[in-house]
């Protein structure tokens, strides 16, 4: 007899994807700023790249976190910075945003959202499910 078992369980995701920015402050002496963006939630980190001289920066950087059921009122930390070679990077804004209870799977959320200090932030989020499969085979 031939027996075997088959099962994956994948957590669900939420695909973030910072798409520009728009408005930043001037952090540098050349009236510019190399802008990145930091996002934290829940102790997991992720950074875009840097954009070099400029202060509407357009990243179209997308990342995918476990996303659990239970932890829609658990803020996304989005913190803009300016990168600095010789010297510690300067903040240019923060926004926190909570994702709503009954996200409508595989359909896109986005929108400007805007910083503490000057500017805006574009982004996109996408609600995955979880997706089980189970098969037995005997």
């Amino acid at each position: 007899f031939l027996f075997y078992r088959y099962f994956i369980f994948i957590m669900s995701q939420l695909q973030i994807t910072v798409i520009q920015a728009r408005g930043l402050r001037k952090a540098d002496v050349i009236g510019k700023s190399d802008p990145y963006v930091k996002l934290k939630w829940m102790g997991q980190k992720f950074k875009t790249s840097i954009k070099m001289v400029d202060l509407s920066p357009v990243w179209n950087e997308t990342f995918a976190i476990p996303w659990p059921e239970n932890v829609t009122k658990t803020p996304l930390e989005f913190q803009v910075f300016d990168f600095d070679a010789c010297s510690q990077n300067d903040k240019l804004g923060n926004v926190s945003v909570t994702m709503p209870e009954n996200m409508t799977p595989h359909t896109p959320m986005e929108g400007w959202f805007k910083l503490d200090m000057q500017g805006e932030l574009q982004l996109r989020f996408v609600y995955l499910p979880t997706a089980n499969t189970h098969n037995t085979h005997t």
